[in-house]
């Protein structure tokens, strides 16, 4: 199992974090992606990153809302960053018109700036997408012309609809679900979820955000990713160990990481 997005710096975490770590590798978590949303996280989730070798691997980026923020010199320091050897992504960015109190434009000035870096380094994207469906959709069509087999990034915590998938599929994007799939009232998300090929999918808690509906009310922890991996499965009609395989081959190409093995399944 790899669970692609974790928020593990979080202060909820702090008297704990290295015991959380430890027991998602003991409940089959094979690796996790630690994403740092402001440049201010960028070394400390390097250095998480350092601890646990082919374990814990790392994103650098700068979310929506921090945007009005972002320093003249944000896509250079986000290319020197990008050097280090266990950064495998470059966000999470994007624009979020849910609850971001900074404007439409300066997001999206900011968010186009960061997708030409990603382009120019070769490391996949993490996109954030809250209520911005058609926005982000229209600037994603404007960089990245449809390819086959490309790994160009993630929709992290896909809430979108078939349109925004089918665009982003093309582009050679992967799908991220996390655990609002296991929600009684995301009937919606799920039906859109139905449509994405078993082969551009992957899984992610968004820890300490989003419990599975089996931990509703607790904090979000990757040991917990086995939830979300067996809605998935039952939703589309694969068993449980067949969906690990799948997603966690996913993750690697997604990240251009070989050989992540499955564990524990």
């Amino acid at each position: 199992m790899f669970d692609t997005h974790t928020h593990l710096l979080d202060e909820r975490f702090s008297a704990d974090r290295d015991r959380v770590i430890e027991n998602a590798f003991k409940n089959g978590v094979a690796a996790m992606t630690e994403v740092a949303d402001s440049e201010a996280h960028w070394d400390p989730a390097l250095r998480l990153a350092d601890r646990y070798p082919g374990r814990v691997w790392a994103a650098l980026g700068f979310h929506p809302y921090h945007a009005d923020r972002a320093p003249e010199n944000l896509p250079a320091q986000m290319r020197q960053a990008m050097l280090h050897p266990r950064a495998v992504a470059l966000g999470e960015i994007g624009l979020d018109y849910c609850r971001c109190a900074v404007d439409r434009e300066t997001q999206k000035k900011v968010f186009t700036r960061l997708l030409e870096v990603s382009l120019g380094t070769g490391k996949p994207v993490i996109i954030h997408c809250r209520d911005a469906h058609e926005d982000v959709r229209t600037i994603v069509e404007a960089l990245y012309p449809p390819a086959e087999g490309r790994s160009a990034g993630v929709l992290h915590c896909f809430q979108g609809d078939e349109r925004l998938a089918a665009s982003c599929l093309a582009r050679g994007f992967y799908i991220g679900v996390d655990g609002p799939v296991t929600y009684p009232s995301a009937e919606k998300l799920r039906q859109s979820l139905k449509q994405v090929p078993l082969d551009r999918l992957v899984v992610e808690t968004d820890c300490p955000y989003l419990p599975p509906q089996t931990h509703r009310g607790q904090r979000n922890e990757p040991a917990y990713l086995p939830a979300i991996l067996r809605s998935l499965a039952e939703l589309k009609g694969v068993s449980f160990e067949e969906m690990v395989r799948a997603t966690t081959d996913n993750a690697g190409k997604l990240y251009k990481i070989p050989s992540i093995v499955p564990q524990n399944m």
